[in-house]
């Protein structure tokens, strides 16, 4: 601008100023576009209470054992306690609630309780 349309020094700049700010406008909303796309795939414990799952790995009386079960669209698998009774593997089991480690807390499925 500056030479070939033979603007003032002030003028350019400002010109040269204006344009960068345009510039770095599309950039950030190209990449705000980007974010956007994105989605937490994160499941967390508190979403599995109240919901029916499987025992993968009996679950002791009195240690851990681990649970798949379906959220939404995804299966998952977490670590999960039954109150001092023991679940063998294949066994039916619903979320009680959910522990601040992502330990669940199952008991067996009314549903399908095997005796």
């Amino acid at each position: 601008a500056f030479r070939s349309l033979e603007w003032s020094w002030t003028a350019a700049a400002f010109a040269g100023l204006a344009t960068g700010l345009v510039f770095l406008w599309m950039l950030w909303l190209g990449f705000k576009a980007m974010h956007d796309l994105t989605g937490d795939g994160n499941v967390h414990a508190t979403d599995a209470v109240g919901r029916e799952g499987m025992v993968t790995v009996t679950i002791p009386a009195s240690g851990t054992g681990r649970v798949r079960l379906v959220i939404g669209p995804r299966q998952r698998e977490f670590r999960a306690t039954a109150h001092g009774v023991e679940i063998p593997s294949r066994q039916m089991v619903q979320v009680t609630a959910a522990r601040d480690d992502g330990t669940l807390e199952v008991a067996r499925s009314p549903a399908h309780h095997d005796g």
